[in-house]
């Protein structure tokens, strides 16, 4: 909450993982009803430990500015790694939990930051650099904690780029993961749609 100070926990209590959930419905259905109902349901097996419901519009927008405001948060830190990636959804608390106890173990004075989209397996586990790092030090300490990261995602299926793409940054790491064959056919259907190299030259597949 560096970002923005005014924003306070509702919870009693921290917790290792949250869920920020925002449901909508029409017709006859009484969300409220089917939210408390969930709840307590997910208490009583317990798979939840604590909750609380926006009322009002207003509190529904607070809840999402603890999610808004992380990314401000981490740019006022520096330097730091921030990952797009992707895990079978019933292999995220298991790669968390595993990609946590590695990168800690590399750099334990580094601080993690993880958070995502829970329905489609995508996540973006952000790493800020110790803050005794020298700034010109960061980077490689980075890309470093960045391919430990990447390795343990090869052990869960994963892929190193969900939502945002591969680009220039992750074109290394992509390439290094394809067989010669694949990148044969990614370079045969790049020539078939664009044979003069026009549409984000120099991206995902390198330069002849």
């Amino acid at each position: 909450m560096e970002a923005t100070p005014s924003l306070r926990d509702p919870m009693d209590e921290a917790h290792p993982w949250y869920v920020l959930m925002e449901v909508a419905a029409t017709g006859p259905v009484d969300l409220g009803v089917m939210l408390e109902q969930l709840l307590e349901q997910g208490m009583e097996r317990e798979l939840i430990l604590d909750g609380v419901l926006a009322s009002s519009e207003s509190q529904s927008l607070q809840l999402w500015q603890f999610r808004e405001s992380m990314l401000e948060g981490q740019r006022l830190r520096g330097e730091h790694l921030r990952t797009d990636i992707s895990v079978p959804i019933s292999a995220i608390p298991a790669f968390v939990t595993q990609a946590s106890e590695v990168v800690m173990e590399a750099s334990p004075d580094c601080e993690i930051i993880a958070y995502g989209h829970v329905g489609d397996g995508n996540l973006h586990f952000n790493i800020l650099p110790p803050s005794t790092l020298e700034d010109d030090a960061k980077h490689d300490h980075l890309h470093a904690l960045e391919t430990t990261l990447f390795e343990v995602l090869d052990g869960f299926d994963g892929s190193i780029s969900a939502e945002h793409g591969i680009g220039r940054t992750k074109q290394a790491a992509y390439l290094s993961r394809l067989s010669p064959m694949e990148i044969e056919l990614a370079r045969g259907i790049k020539t078939l749609f664009d044979p003069d190299g026009l549409m984000n030259a120099g991206r995902i597949l390198s330069s002849r």
